[in-house]
């Protein structure tokens, strides 16, 4: 738990209004339409350029398909996206 207090406090340090935690205890930044939730992909794309990944678990809305599939066509070959 001291390590999901420490990452929230340096996340709302960094970035105001940065993240909403989700039922599993995961960080997201605050999207106010589907719109900005696509420009997400190219900063996933970054990170996957920096870090060797295991697996992306819901890197997008649960309903958000138009914007996943466009994601797993670029990523998806590459990397487990679940």
């Amino acid at each position: 738990m001291q390590a999901m207090r420490v990452t929230d406090e340096r996340l709302r340090e960094r970035v105001q209004d940065a993240c909403n935690v989700g039922d599993e205890g995961g960080f997201a930044p605050s999207m106010q339409d589907n719109d900005k939730a696509a420009e997400m992909i190219e900063y996933y794309k970054s990170w996957l350029s920096k870090y060797s990944f295991v697996s992306i678990e819901d890197p997008f809305d649960l309903d958000d398909w138009d914007v996943y599939k466009i994601f797993m066509d670029s990523v998806g070959k590459d990397q487990q996206v679940g």
